[in-house]
């Protein structure tokens, strides 16, 4: 999907399962931001175990931190963040300042007639209470943008072109992957 990259940014590293698999190509620098300390130190277990040196760590709250103090990226990861989120829309327009392209697969909320306008966006507030606490967001309530809203947010960010790569689910949530590009 993108072929040349050498420096990617993963954000919501987890425990790393996309990580490892993706830090295995040779000559490609990573970083992956997680925002749990606990979680970051088992990826960091994991990339010990599988013996990858290219990938630094960073703990971080995704919707507070400035990612050009971490400098440019040839690509970002945005696996199973977005929708934890209290302002989605902001983490696109911040991923799009120091990157040209973004691999996103995200829940969005299908039902637009339970959604709420904020801002330029319609969105349905969803408390994040998950089971395993290790899986939510960092924030109590998160904001799932609508499908149209996902779009809208990705061209307000300056990402001219959305690819749908897969699409499906049982409303009203649905999931989605994108390959954006400015």
């Amino acid at each position: 999907m993108f072929p040349d990259v050498r420096r990617v940014l993963e954000l919501g590293a987890l425990e790393g399962a996309d990580t490892v698999d993706l830090a295995r190509r040779v000559g490609v620098e990573w970083v992956a931001v997680e925002g749990r300390p606990e979680n970051l130190r088992r990826l960091e277990f994991v990339l010990e175990l599988n013996g990858l040196r290219n990938v630094s760590l960073v703990l971080a709250d995704v919707e507070a931190m400035d990612f050009a103090e971490l400098g440019p990226f040839d690509a970002a990861v945005c696996s199973g963040i977005l929708y934890h989120l209290q302002r989605p829309w902001d983490l696109l327009a911040s991923l799009a300042q120091v990157t040209p392209a973004v691999f996103l697969w995200t829940h969005y909320w299908g039902d637009e007639n339970s959604a709420v306008p904020y801002g330029r966006y319609l969105v349905k507030e969803v408390p994040e209470t998950f089971p395993e606490p290790r899986l939510r967001g960092l924030a109590p309530v998160s904001r799932w943008l609508c499908r149209d809203s996902l779009f809208r947010a990705a061209r307000d960010a300056g990402f001219t072109a959305a690819q749908v790569l897969a699409e499906g689910g049982e409303g009203p949530a649905w999931e989605i992957t994108l390959a954006l590009r400015r």
